[in-house]
């Protein structure tokens, strides 16, 4: 047993040299103990013939001596390095004489060897030391043992238990340890704390004296507020608590025998030691000013922490912190309330109803502040901070804190914090608490996190920020299912306004509103001039009025991920109405990524989002938005001849309007819709109806700008122009006014009536008024307003329609009679995209189902002799490029989308002398290229799409060019009409020969034979080929880009997959199929072994 000892303490030793350890600290050992184990002069001769690798983890080294013997050794006590024992109880000694003398013959090491010598004919050992492969993987190489090889006799061997990754153990020697008698009870390691008498022993340290014991509280036991410099069992005040407490370095303990209310004479002294005062309970105790002017009621300004804690504090009244100043020290307020302090001054400035905190660190747990304010003599006024001014320190609420029904005069009804102060909110709620300025409920200047924490019901009563006003410079951070809802701001940011910075994330920003204040401004959630980051949170049924960005108005920077707009209204009256969801008018990039804007509602442009500056939008979906145009106003009643008014906004971009650059990548627009307004009507008195106004982009709306689209869906999303406004019968009365950004309706007289305005972009015109006024012309894609009645035989004509809007009725000259004409219907114009004088670019993408539909003529009543107004005209199922626009379509699908007319006015009760409008015109079911734009499609298919003229392309004064693409199946008369404006580039399908026929490779009057519109792998929807379909590899390799320029389908499969390149979208596999299989996560495969071995 003593050479494995001996040879256990060496590899140790060699270890710990490593490692830059002591070796007597190593072993607890003084350094003469050390010296008896291994004398100095062999510790330089063991460090130099050894190779020592250190261990990044604790070893379980295993000792294999020559012959297959192995010795696992056990690991160092961590708590004080004493070894556990390292044999088993029982197990026979390894030593062959069985003594603890040195042996010279037997033991290859010893420590009687001479320095820098071994015994000779022994072979020179080499220790490797490495831990588990995972803790150490660069030394996987080594092997995980330790080997010392001495030439010995061979020895059974010990099997380890435990994995040999561990330090070996060595074991001290015990010189008055008799020799070992092999014995089962025989433990060769020694006590952790070595026997009384044993000279190596080391001393125990005496323990540490204990502290001294907290002085004995001083207890207050009596309510009055007097002070005769005792605090005693007899009696005790606060006062005389707090001046006795002062008195004392140490910590001080205050507590209470008594019950009720403290009313003071005048200010407590100055809390300037470790002062603790536990009450006996906020509803227990209540210390409050009473005579002595005015004076907050506890200031503290010690060096040390003071703590207060279940009390009330109360009708505290200072110019700065009526309830508690802290100037500069740690306080901690605990289970308190305080309520009904005021900051107040004349002349200066008030700050901190309830608490000023100079510089100091203050937490608050546990505690309510309410009733609080912070005011001048005049409102509104100076006055900051109703429940809490923070000037440059640090203020923490946790645990249920409720700041709740405070106010101020100018900024923070609830809170005001400074510029270099840090408030954070955990738990806590800011509540019901208002002012005259900004910041309802919070402004800060510095640094404010809320966390798990709620602003809610607040008021700006005539500034910014309902909940929050973040201000220049400052930071603002919502996490944790934070909460700002149903604030309210008169001007801008009904629930936050920023101009620093603010980080949201995992939070709500609810049902807050913007009144309208400064029209046009906006923002019911959140109104942003700085920087503001959303992520994966909510933005809710926020409301701005008069103002611009229902849930979110932006002029900052701006990055939205994994967020949630969703049911926000932007609403208008005089002024704003824009974007519904979002208003951006930032001129620097908008990043969005993996959004829902869904279903809010704009009074104007942009249900889902409005932007004038550019835009990424990356997976995001823009669903169920509404962009709706106003109403126009009826004619006169009875007894006034005035015309009605014109609406006020027209309807652009049901889900998307932009004047700025986009770009759409992995972007689903669905179920949005832009409804014009509908015209006025006077059901009394004879006058012309309002025309009706146009709907315009049910998914997009694009005013002029570059948008790139990648991957994207268009789906289910219509324009719908407004009804036209109906004649008024009889005469005498004012016109109806247009709807949308319609025109006034024309003021009734008794001689002459006066005609109706025209409208502007998107309204309607306005009526004319009795007698003989004549309708107004509508605005683009909107109706005319109606002619007035007149008893002569003259024509007076109705309004001429905007391009897309129907003409507004005359009054006629075949039969005398009276009664207006009706309003002409809005144009439904781009039921997924209008391109309006811009460029759009649309690649890998698919426009399936979307519609637009012309709004019917306003009627004529009977016993006129003027017609009902025309229907409104449907333009561009899909997309309606207008303009001098310019629209590229690439590798896309063009599928089911219709354009349906609106309907002529009719006529009342079959009137003999009046005759029913026109109905409009439904042109291009697919595409309608207009005034000048041009439009490409290649390797696109458009299928399956309705108009009464060109189902699938309507070309009108511009230009398009088809290659390689498919036009197929409409519903309608033909595929396309006036084909003399496109220019086949070669390789197309035209099922019905209306489109092409003039390019290399062009296939006419054959059925491409499609599959249904489907998921068939990548990003969008496609039309597979059927077998047989003559699109099938029809384009030769390295013909028409077939291979380069155009080297992979809508899908990203490649092309050309079988010799030639199919026409289309989709490019199959050559024999009807879908191309590459679906990706796959695992492929099994069946593997049989065999052992050759073995007989089969």
């Amino acid at each position: 047993m003593k050479r494995l000892e001996l040879a256990g303490l060496v590899i140790i030793l060699l270890t710990t040299l490593a490692c830059s350890l002591r070796f007597e600290d190593f072993f607890g050992l003084n350094s003469d103990q050390a010296d008896e184990l291994v004398p100095a002069s062999q510790e330089d001769d063991l460090v130099r013939r050894f190779i020592v690798v250190t261990p990044l983890a604790p070893l379980t080294p295993t000792l294999t001596l020559a012959g297959g013997t192995s010795v696992a050794s056990n690991p160092i006590s961590p708590e004080d390095g004493t070894p556990p024992d390292s044999t088993t109880p029982g197990a026979p000694s390894n030593d062959p004489d069985d003594d603890d003398t040195p042996n010279q013959e037997n033991d290859p090491i010893s420590t009687n060897l001479p320095p820098s010598t071994l015994p000779p004919n022994t072979v020179e050992p080499i220790i490797t030391l490495t831990s588990a492969p995972t803790l150490l993987p660069t030394v996987a190489t080594l092997q995980p043992t330790l080997e010392v090889t001495p030439e010995v006799t061979p020895q059974p061997s010990i099997v380890p238990t435990t994995q040999p990754t561990a330090e070996v153990t060595p074991i001290p020697p015990q010189p008055t340890t008799p020799p070992d008698s092999g014995s089962d009870d025989d433990d060769e390691t020694p006590p952790t704390t070595p026997p009384s008498g044993n000279p190596t022993a080391r001393p125990t340290d005496p323990p540490p004296p204990p502290p001294p014991p907290p002085p004995p509280p001083l207890f207050v036991n009596t309510l009055d507020d007097t002070n005769d410099g005792i605090c005693d069992t007899t009696h005790c005040s606060l006062r005389e608590a707090i001046v006795t407490a002062n008195v004392d370095a140490d910590e001080s303990t205050i507590e209470f025998s008594v019950t009720g209310n403290i009313v003071l004479n005048s200010a407590l002294p100055a809390l300037t030691t470790q002062i603790v005062v536990n009450g006996p309970g906020l509803n227990n105790l209540t210390v409050q000013r009473g005579t002595g002017g005015n004076y907050s009621i506890f200031t503290v300004q010690s060096s040390d922490r003071v703590n207060l804690s279940g009390l009330t504090i109360a009708n505290g009244s200072a110019e700065q912190g009526g309830g508690i100043v802290n100037n500069g020290s740690t306080l901690v307020l605990a289970n308190c309330t305080l309520t009904n302090n005021a900051a107040f001054s004349n002349a200066g400035s008030p700050q901190g109803g309830g608490i000023y905190n100079n510089g100091g660190t203050i937490t608050v747990n546990n505690c309510t502040l309410s009733n609080n304010q912070a005011t001048g003599p005049v409102l509104p006024g100076p006055g900051a901070g109703g429940a809490v001014y923070n000037n440059g320190g640090t203020i923490t609420f946790n645990n249920n804190s409720m700041i709740s029904n405070n106010s101020s005069a100018a900024a923070g009804g609830g809170i005001y914090n400074t510029a270099g102060g840090t408030l954070n909110l955990i738990n806590s709620t800011v509540i019901s608490n208002s002012n005259f300025g900004s910041g309802g409920g919070i402004t800060n200047g510095g640094t404010v996190t809320l966390n798990n924490s709620a602003v809610t019901n607040n008021s700006a009563g005539d500034g910014a920020g309902g909940g929050l006003a973040n201000l220049s410079g400052a930071t603002a951070e919502l996490i944790n299912n934070s909460r700002v809802n149903n604030n309210t701001a008169y001007t801008t940011g009904g629930g936050i306004f920023n101009q620093g910075n603010i980080s949201i994330t995992g939070s709500t920003v609810n049902n807050n509103v913007s009144q309208g204040g400064n029209p046009g401004a906006g923002g019911g959630g959140i109104a942003s001039q700085g920087s503001l980051t959303l992520v994966n949170s909510i933005v809710r049924g926020n409301t701005a009025t008069d103002g611009n960005g229902g849930g979110i108005a932006n002029s900052g920077e701006l990055t939205l991920t994994g967020t949630t707009i969703d049911n926000n209204q932007a609403q208008f009256s005089f002024a704003g109405g824009a974007g519904g969801g979002i208003y951006n008018s930032n001129s620097s990039l908008v990043q969005f990524s993996n959004n829902l804007i869904s279903n809010n509602t704009a009074n104007g442009a942009g249900g889902g989002l409005w932007s004038s500056g550019p835009i990424n939008l990356n997976g995001d979906t823009i669903s169920g938005n509404l962009s709706i145009g106003a109403n126009g106003v009826g004619g006169a009643t009875a007894g006034s001849l005035t015309g009605g008014a014109g609406g006020s906004y027209s309807s652009s971009g049901g889900g998307i309007y932009t004047s700025g650059a986009m770009t759409l990548t992995g972007v689903t627009i669905t179920s949005n819709r832009a409804q014009g307004g509908n015209g006025g009507s006077n059901a009394s008195f004879g006058s012309g109806g309002g025309g009706g106004g146009a709907g315009l982009g049910g998914g997009l709306y694009n005013d002029s700008a570059s948008i790139v689209i990648n991957g994207t869906t268009f789906t289910n999303n219509t324009a719908i122009g407004g009804v036209g406004g109906n004649g008024g019968p009889g005469f005498g009365g004012g016109g109806g006014g247009g709807g949308g950004n319609g025109g006034d309706g024309g003021n009734g007289n008794s001689v002459g009536g006066v005609n109706g305005s025209n409208g502007s972009f998107g309204g309607g015109g306005g009526g004319g008024g009795s007698q003989s006024g004549t309708g107004g012309d509508g605005g683009f894609g909107s109706g005319g307003g109606g002619a007035a009645s007149h008893t002569l035989a003259a024509l007076v004509p109705g309004g001429t329609a905007g391009f897309g809007g129907g003409d507004g009725g005359s009054h006629r000259v075949v039969q005398f009679g009276v009664g207006g004409g009706g309003g002409g219907g809005g144009g439904g114009l781009g039921g997924a995209i209008l391109n309006n004088g811009g460029t759009v670019t649309i690649s890998t993408s698919t426009l399936a189902n979307n519609q637009v539909t012309g709004g019917d003529g306003g009627n004529t009543p009977s016993g006129s002799s003027s017609a009902g107004g025309d229907g409104g005209s449907a333009f561009g199922g899909a997309i309606f490029n207008v303009n001098n626009a310019s629209l590229s379509v690439v590798h896309s699908t063009i599928s089911t989308n219709q354009a349906t007319a609106g309907n002529g006015g009719q006529i009342y009760n079959g009137s003999t002398g009046a005759v029913a409008g026109s109905d409009g015109e439904g042109l291009g079911g697919g595409i309608d290229n207009a005034i000048g734009s041009s439009t490409s499609l290649v390797h696109t298919t458009v299928t399956n799409n309705g108009a009464q003229f060109g189902g699938g392309l309507f070309i009108d004064n511009g230009t398009m060019t088809v290659q390689n693409s498919i036009i197929a199946n409409s519903l309608s008369v033909s595929n396309c009409d006036n084909p003399g404006a496109i220019t086949s580039n070669g390789y197309n399908i035209d099922s019905d020969g209306s489109c092409v026929g003039t390019g290399p490779g062009d296939i006419e009057g054959v059925n491409p034979t499609l599959g249904p519109l489907q998921d068939n792998g990548g990003d969008t929807a496609t039309h597979a080929l059927g077998a047989g379909s003559p699109a099938i590899d029809a384009i030769p390799a390295g013909t028409s880009g077939c291979g380069t320029t155009y080297a992979t389908d809508q899908r990203g499969e490649v092309r050309p997959r079988n010799g030639g390149c199919d026409i289309g979208a989709f490019e199959g596999d050559g024999f009807g199929g879908l191309g590459a299989p679906p990706a796959m996560n695992s492929i099994y495969i069946p593997i049989i072994l065999h052992n050759a071995n073995l007989p089969r």
